[in-house]
């Protein structure tokens, strides 16, 4: 088997044949390069600004590439929690028990938490379930966890604030709405101070390498269709997941793209201002050069959120920090509403339900939670419905009056007799009556996928690896969602793009690439 065939079937020509390497996957470099840089950023999302920082604050000459109009990508729009520990809010706070040695081993055990190294795993509609498995390549995910007390002093430097932390969820920190756009607005301003260039309506299609394997620059096109080919160093891929990238769930997930499959959240009625986000770009561009890929049959990220384009996220920290239930359309429970809300949506899709409605009285828009998501706000635009009896609610939002009455009242018997949710174990704080007049109930919520897991597959240093020897790829990083070795938690992309983009600009001064 000649070299070049060897390379192509995947196995390492032995030493005799190593001289006739040519690279298969290199094609013709431009002859005339239109822009020359140490690194190029593909993705202006959150993990793609923080690794251009990083970068251009050690030297290195940044050029980052979006191809929508603007910065902060998914990023920007997330509910904002970041789970860590040691950091100095907690500190601060005197919460207690928050380490990174018990934070990593319940990431180890997969305690209760559907990410970062538990996900479904079991892709049978009668029998999803989470339980903890590691990545190939932990490592990077411990260094992650151990430098997470820097990533709270970032965001805190670059204008973030947070709410009040909870002894009740120690290791959980939320930025209040509003504050992730100003944070990574900041931080674009301080990449142009330090020489980097941003570009958006740019999208990248290509990756080039040199016969020698070694990355060599990326082709480009913009709005206006004219290509640009930019010579780089270091290409460093932070364009996101691949949750409305129906090839690739076909490919790695078939069973998700068929008979389970489920919207995306950023496809709403009207077209959704997100349609062209999260297309797994990056990891497209990483497989045409032979890189490998890890965790892609993982299965999505599940969230529940109404099809309208008012506020969709009444889920998340409104399931895990409000004495909320949820209920189907004849007004049953399905779930321990007070689980990861993947979990609740997971339920909802094991009955076969289509959608439900949240549930909850005066009591609950008291709490962190709902003031973090303006519930009232929600309430005046017709997310949620408000009436004086809880079957008023019931019936402007659609619910069968009778059938949830029957639910609470049962679940108002078992707080004052039981002390404990007779039905699906709910207990602790968020296990309250729900009676205190007005009643409220939410639209209409979907099962939605809003991210996948799995992605590149690289080394400890985010060097993606080549699939055919399991080395790195000169020049080649990934970062955030679109790194399948790290995890798609919010604060865990963040971290990995300022933890690559270190990398890279060491490498560089190093002339390792």
């Amino acid at each position: 088997m000649g070299a070049i065939a060897a390379a192509v079937a995947g196995t390492v020509p032995n030493s005799s044949e190593a001289a006739e390497i040519v690279n298969p996957y290199s094609g013709p470099l431009p002859k005339k390069w239109d822009d020359d840089v140490d690194l190029v950023v593909v993705g202006g999302g959150g993990a793609g600004l923080c690794a251009a920082l990083e970068a251009a604050q050690r030297g290195t000459k940044v050029l980052v590439m979006e191809k929508m109009p603007f910065i902060g990508g998914i990023s920007a729009m997330a509910t904002g929690n970041f789970y860590g520990a040691d950091s100095v809010l907690q500190k601060e706070q005197a919460i207690k028990n928050a380490t990174r040695d018990i934070w990593w081993q319940k990431l180890e055990a997969g305690e209760g938490l559907s990410e970062p190294l538990n996900r479904v795993r079991d892709n049978s509609m009668l029998s999803p379930v989470y339980y903890g498995i590691t990545k190939r390549h932990p490592q990077l995910l411990k260094d992650i966890t151990w430098e997470y007390p820097t990533l709270i002093d970032f965001l805190l430097k670059y204008g973030a604030k947070f709410l009040p932390l909870d002894q009740q969820y120690p290791f959980t920190h939320t930025v209040i709405r509003g504050y992730l756009p100003v944070v990574f607005g900041h931080v674009a301003d301080d990449i142009r101070k330090a020489g980097g260039r941003l570009i958006t309506d740019t999208r990248a299609n290509k990756i080039y390498l040199d016969n020698n394997w070694k990355t060599a620059g990326i082709r480009a096109i913009n709005a206006a269709g004219r290509t640009r080919n930019i010579k780089t160093k270091a290409i460093l891929m932070a364009s996101g997941s691949f949750v409305n990238n129906d090839y690739l769930i076909q490919r790695y997930m078939p069973y998700w793209a068929t008979k389970g499959k489920v919207p995306s959240a950023f496809l709403f009625s009207d077209g959704g201002l997100f349609l062209n986000q999260e297309t797994g770009d990056g990891i497209t561009m990483g497989l045409e050069v032979n890189a490998s890929v890890d965790d892609m049959a993982a299965g999505f990220k599940y969230k529940i959120a109404p099809k309208n384009r008012g506020d969709a996220l009444v889920n998340g920290l409104a399931l895990t920090r409000s004495p909320i239930i949820f209920v189907t359309p004849e007004g049953k429970r399905i779930y321990d509403d007070s689980q990861d809300y993947s979990e609740i949506t997971m339920a909802l899709i094991r009955s076969g339900g289509k959608y439900g409605f949240f549930v909850f009285d005066e009591g609950a828009m008291s709490t962190t939670g709902a003031k973090n998501f303006n519930f009232q706000g929600l309430v005046d635009s017709g997310t949620i419905f408000k009436a004086g009896t809880l079957r008023e609610a019931a019936t402007k939002a659609g619910v069968d009056p009778d059938g949830l009455q029957t639910t609470v009242d049962r679940f108002n018997k078992d707080f004052d007799e039981k002390g404990v949710d007779s039905v699906f174990g709910k207990k602790g704080p968020l296990f309250q009556k729900i009676s205190q007049a007005p009643f409220y109930v939410s639209n209409k919520h979907y099962p939605v996928r809003f991210k996948t897991e799995g992605g590149l597959e690289t080394d400890e240093r985010t060097r993606v690896l080549d699939h055919r020897t399991v080395k790195p790829i000169d020049g080649f990083y990934a970062a955030g969602a679109t790194n399948g070795s790290c995890s798609s938690r919010l604060g865990d992309s963040l971290q990995c793009g300022r933890m690559s983009g270190r990398y890279v600009a060491e490498d560089i001064e190093a002339r390792k690439i």
